[in-house]
């Protein structure tokens, strides 16, 4: 997060999250996971709202970690037609 824009914030569905536009699944080495839920573009444009499910606490989150996590089966593909070894 960039910044705590709220420590005790109630009113979700003001800042996008009531129904969030992506929730990512964070699952920790120890196998216990939280929801991260990401809603509306920040007041100024560069970044967005973001919670982690059943915390009290509203974030502000850079642009870049949205699309980092915002990718379809399309993106993740590997485009190459035919891969060569260099060394073969």
């Amino acid at each position: 997060a960039e910044k705590v824009v709220d420590a005790n914030n109630t009113d979700w569905a003001s800042y996008g999250l009531q129904a969030p536009q992506l929730e990512v699944i964070l699952t920790r080495k120890d196998g216990k996971s939280t929801k991260l839920q990401i809603g509306d573009d920040t007041a100024t444009g560069s970044g967005f709202y973001a919670r982690l499910d059943g915390g009290p606490q509203l974030y502000s989150i850079a642009s870049f970690s949205k699309t980092s996590f915002d990718k379809t089966a399309q993106d993740l593909r590997d485009k190459r037609l035919v891969i060569f070894a260099e060394d073969k």
